[in-house]
């Protein structure tokens, strides 16, 4: 088996690694595609050149096929060998050629659904869940702040359950590529009050804000400036520390709400490594649902994923991939993907 690292000094290295464990719960799976978390991935790599010591394994959203099951992963999901399957999650999920995943983080793929699509999986449970806690419905007037991979994901869900939508970037390429799937309403922050464009938008102000951007400097203030009374902020992204001033949000008692990854089960021992599912009598949306309702719009056509997609490499040549990740041209990126 052989895994992607990122060695100190920022070195991009395949490497030998010992086979998964496929531990009682767990689905074996051979990579076919995995998708790039370029945000997260390119802040592990940057992290890295800094480093004397160490590694960072990237990745954890894979498209593949299986290989085998363990007892209780075989008892609890209708898995055959062979079937295809979108796989989320670190640890068990990083870029290698082979991982054993707990079968909640598993599911099959439809068949008009590509392993290309597919493996986007975990990246659009982490959008969907922010837009879940953000509880947005038909309607609604949601702006969304920093339209990467995560952004543009949320900005079709949103219209695809009746949202209206506005995209916030300080990037002509980004927000150029949601207007050509579809965004009706884009601005780019380097050139006016995001503020007024929201009003013009909607003039009591939007019902909600997602944030996938940094929150340095006035950007979560200038969120709760866009939001009508009792409107909802939802973090995605952020920096280490949130600043924001208390009088905006006390004001409109704005919910300030925080989205963790792909959602409910996330970190829990007993969902993941023990594969114990959660009913949805309780809770509706855990992370593997989400998973599983990202691949139905897809099948659906609700969400265009094909046309996130700017760059597919081998998966010998990742190192090139993170090259042009880190190098002044990485805005025209979008959906990266290793091909294995």
């Amino acid at each position: 088996m052989q895994e992607l690292v990122f060695l100190p000094g920022g070195q991009v290295e395949w490497q030998n690694g010992a086979d998964p464990e496929v531990f009682p719960a767990a689905v074996e799976v051979e990579t076919r595609v995995a998708a790039v978390s370029t945000g997260t991935e390119l802040s592990g790599l940057r992290g890295m050149k800094q480093k004397t010591a160490g590694n960072y394994k990237p990745g954890y959203s894979i498209a593949g096929v299986i290989r085998g099951c363990g007892p209780e992963a075989a008892a609890k999901g209708n898995f055959s060998p062979g079937q295809r399957v979108a796989v989320y999650g670190a640890p068990y999920t990083y870029h290698k050629t082979r991982v054993a995943a707990p079968w909640t983080l598993v599911h099959p793929i439809p068949g008009n659904v590509s392993d290309e699509e597919a493996s986007f999986c975990g990246l659009a449970a982490i959008s969907m869940h922010g837009l879940r806690r953000g509880n947005f419905t038909a309607g609604e007037r949601v702006a969304i702040l920093g339209m990467g991979i995560l952004g543009q994901l949320a900005e079709q869900m949103l219209r695809a359950w009746g949202c209206r939508t506005m995209a916030v970037d300080r990037h002509t390429e980004h927000l150029d590529l949601a207007s050509k799937l579809g965004c009706g309403c884009v601005f780019d922050a380097r050139n006016g009050d995001m503020v007024e464009a929201a009003r013009a938008v909607a003039p009591a102000g939007v019902d909600g804000v997602v944030v996938n951007t940094g929150t340095a400097g006035r950007i979560i203030d200038d969120a709760a400036d866009m939001c009508r009374d009792r409107g909802r902020l939802v973090l995605v992204g952020g920096d280490e520390r949130v600043d924001v001033s208390r009088a905006k949000i006390f004001r409109k008692e704005i919910d300030l709400l925080i989205s963790r990854a792909g959602g409910p089960g996330r970190y829990d021992a007993q969902y993941e490594k023990q594969g114990q599912d959660i009913s949805p009598a309780w809770v509706r949306w855990t992370e593997g649902r989400n998973v599983a309702e990202f691949l139905e719009m897809v099948r659906l056509g609700r969400i265009n994923v094909k046309g996130l997609i700017t760059h597919r490499y081998p998966r010998t040549d990742a190192a090139k991939a993170y090259a042009l990740l880190d190098s002044p041209n990485r805005y025209a990126t979008m959906g990266v993907v290793f091909v294995f």
